[in-house]
């Protein structure tokens, strides 16, 4: 098979950023059933959720650096 993908990382604050993965597998296998597939794209989205939880950070304190900048941005009239 072939798997192509890309991750778009935008910076949100100088340590918060939005990751977005877009991915494209092609088993190249044709009569694979249903379930053997479910089971695959499920392993793919296993990894995604591991590296969420790897990198996740405390929502009190991403809050707080993203409200500090949307404020940093207000002071400076920067378009949001």
């Amino acid at each position: 098979g072939k798997t192509t993908g890309i991750y778009v990382i935008e910076a949100i604050a100088p340590n918060v950023c939005r990751v977005t993965r877009i991915q494209h597998v092609d088993l190249n296998i044709t009569g694979l059933p249903t379930k053997a597939l479910k089971i695959l794209a499920k392993g793919q989205l296993a990894e995604a959720n591991m590296l969420q939880e790897k990198f996740r950070r405390n929502a009190k304190k991403v809050d707080e650096e993203v409200q500090q900048m949307l404020v940093e941005r207000m002071k400076q009239g920067v378009k949001l």
